[in-house]
């Protein structure tokens, strides 16, 4: 992974390409490769290939945005990396298939998955609550200061 992410920053034109279409395969349906992506840097460098990059590299790099903003995480830093303004370009610009991948990141980036969560009795701040999303995401909450039996939270996930 950490090799994929040094040939986007410094590779040549087809090793780019080949690499970023290795993170979006290591992205799609990995927790964890999702966040080691973004721990080693793929994020800033894969927003630097979609503005950058050949047509494939650049559809490439919109396809794994894409599959890591699946995390809210990434989502929240794909903007902060300025990440908005190439997607936006490549949805209008780009090659159909770029066209296509940086749609779906954009819709991914615009949604977040929010559920009310009712604290039970004798749970208090600080307290563990293990749940279940509508989608079926297992989840762990910690209730927060100030929030005590009986009252309602807004959880991402």
């Amino acid at each position: 992974m950490k090799t994929a992410i040094e040939l986007l920053k410094s590779g040549t034109l087809a090793a780019k390409e080949q690499a970023a279409g290795a993170l979006w395969s290591l992205a799609a349906n990995n927790a964890d490769n999702k966040v080691a992506i973004a721990r080693f840097g793929g994020l800033e460098a894969l927003i630097e290939l979609s503005r950058t990059g050949t047509p494939v590299a650049k559809e490439n790099a919109a396809a794994a945005l894409s599959n890591l903003a699946a995390n809210d995480d990434n989502k929240v830093a794909i903007a902060r990396f300025g990440g908005l303004e190439p997607l936006i370009e490549l949805s209008k610009t780009g090659t159909p298939v770029a066209k296509k991948n940086a749609a779906g990141a954009l819709k991914k980036l615009s949604v977040v998955r929010q559920m009310t969560v009712q604290v039970p009795p004798n749970a208090p701040p600080g307290a563990v609550l293990q749940m279940t999303s509508p989608d079926g995401v297992t989840m762990q909450v910690t209730v927060p200061e100030g929030v005590s039996a009986g009252q309602t939270l807004m959880v991402n996930y």
